[in-house]
């Protein structure tokens, strides 16, 4: 079978980010190619793709009944790879323009793993083996750090922390974004703890275990002590919510809004904990929660973390 040179060139491109990064960009890529195929175009190079291809794709998308959320993901992937080959013309189109709505929603649930369940999780693996250890390590990592998994079995301590107790994040992150904080007492305790137990990697990827084995046993053994939907409630990402939460209330001295039941609840916490300067205080926690997160610019994802106390 003749092999489809658009792909080809995804293939080449070697993109940056995240295991589960490049699994969604190719992913979206090849619905891309795959739609435009469809729809009978040929086009063979990425730098000849143009706001015409995207309309079209969009516009097939659209009556197949993708979400805009599903789709706004896709056309991400297409732009990171139409950058990557100076399409420039690509990257400047906004999801507006192809007709995409831009849509938040903020539910005010409370996605975190409750500390009883991590405490608990995190002692039973203690006892273990040495990998079962390492997972320990890893839920702490996530949930004093606020890591992604990747992120957290990818913390090199050795060379992650700099001076001036900063910390970079720069292995496993999405979309190949970077991000540098300082980092508590409690952290750095933790970074020369993984340190002490790394391996030749110096990373908490046991010596012999390929990325993908170990990111599949990871979430095993993560069941088996009762992390997941199922078991508490919220996925192994609910540890990076339980730091935003904390990181949020060291800032303004009470919980954020998904931890109350109402809004007139929250604000008369916050009111009661900080006065008439408690809006300041949520804003500037608002944003170190983006950058701790490593959101980049993008302002809105706080509230999928804290939830609004505006909605």
């Amino acid at each position: 079978m003749k092999k489809d040179r658009l792909m080809t060139g995804f293939q080449r491109a070697k993109l940056p980010g995240s295991f589960k990064t490049k699994t969604n960009d190719r992913q979206g890529i090849m619905r891309f190619v795959g739609t435009l195929r469809n729809e009978g175009c040929n086009i063979q190079k990425w730098t000849n793709v143009h706001r015409g291809h995207l309309a079209n794709v969009v516009e097939r998308w659209q009556s197949e009944g993708l979400t805009s959320g599903t789709m706004k993901n896709y056309l991400a992937s297409v732009r990171k790879l139409c950058g990557h080959y100076g399409n420039s013309k690509i990257v400047d189109t906004t999801n507006a323009q192809l007709g995409i709505k831009n849509r938040v929603y903020v539910t005010n649930e409370d996605k975190s793993i409750p500390d009883e369940v991590y405490n608990q999780a995190v002692r039973q693996l203690a006892g273990g083996n040495r990998n079962q250890q390492a997972v320990g390590l890893i839920m702490e990592v996530a949930r004093t750090y606020g890591t992604r998994l990747e992120e957290s079995y990818k913390l090199w301590p050795a060379k992650d922390i700099g001076p001036n107790a900063l910390v970079t994040i720069s292995r496993g992150t999405k979309g190949g974004r970077e991000r540098t904080f300082e980092i508590n007492d409690r952290q750095q305790n933790l970074a020369e703890k993984v340190k002490v137990f790394s391996g030749k990697k110096g990373n908490l990827i046991p010596d012999g275990w390929s990325e993908k084995s170990w990111r599949q046993y990871v979430y095993t053994e993560a069941r088996a002590v009762g992390i997941g939907q199922a078991s508490c409630g919220a996925s192994f990402h609910g540890f990076r919510h339980a730091r935003m939460h904390e990181l949020y209330e060291e800032i303004c001295g009470v919980k954020p809004r998904v931890k109350y039941t109402s809004t007139s609840d929250f604000i008369n916490a916050a009111q009661s904990a900080s006065g008439a300067d408690w809006q300041q205080l949520d804003g500037h926690a608002s944003r170190m929660v983006t950058l701790q997160a490593g959101h980049g610019v993008d302002r809105y994802v706080y509230t999928q973390y804290l939830g609004s106390w505006r909605s």
